[in-house]
């Protein structure tokens, strides 16, 4: 127990490491933002008595070392430092991450996108928009849902500029009062 305990200790913080450089590298890159964050993994904690047992819960805190080039150590509470912006980019860099990470070997990729781009302004969103439509539409089946009418106006006519139209299909839905 104590081997797989560490074992799967081990994987995870390599698995949280991989995805944050990943993931800070699209954040820098594609959102333009200027700040690093890091994953502070806190393994699983066992003891054992003939009689005893007590166990810690993991733990995974986000950390900002790093903001507008400065290395920092004074935001200690980034959830109440950064904007709901910020913190959007922050959790699709990380999903895109782990797709990078860990679907390379699937038959079958869909990406589901279900206005999780409504907390983006709209220079965010359209950065998110063509990384979508020019690195995953590629490998991935991409479903996109909005009710924001700007956003799928802008999404289709993104798509029409990079001819790939025919490459999609598009449904509005609508509610019917009677």
């Amino acid at each position: 127990y104590k081997n797989k305990v560490r074992v799967w200790n081990v994987w995870l913080g390599d698995f949280l490491e991989n995805t944050s450089q990943i993931a800070n590298q699209l954040l820098q890159n594609h959102f333009k933002y200027n700040f690093r964050f890091e994953f502070d993994f806190k393994p699983i904690k066992f003891n054992t008595e003939e009689y005893k047992f007590e166990f810690e819960q993991p733990e995974i805190r986000i950390k900002i070392p790093e903001y507008n080039g400065q290395t920092t150590t004074r935001i200690k509470k980034p959830h109440t430092f950064l904007n709901e912006a910020k913190w959007s980019a922050i959790g699709l860099t990380i999903r895109f991450a782990i797709l990078d990470i860990k679907l390379y070997q699937a038959d079958m990729k869909c990406l589901v996108i279900d206005d999780m781009l409504l907390s983006l302004d709209m220079k965010h969103r359209y950065n998110v928009l063509d990384l979508l439509l020019n690195q995953y539409a590629n490998d991935f089946q991409l479903i996109m849902m909005t009710h924001d009418r700007h956003f799928y106006e802008l999404s289709k006519s993104k798509i029409n500029a990079l001819n790939q139209s025919s490459d999609w299909l598009k449904f509005e839905m609508y509610e019917d009062k009677v």
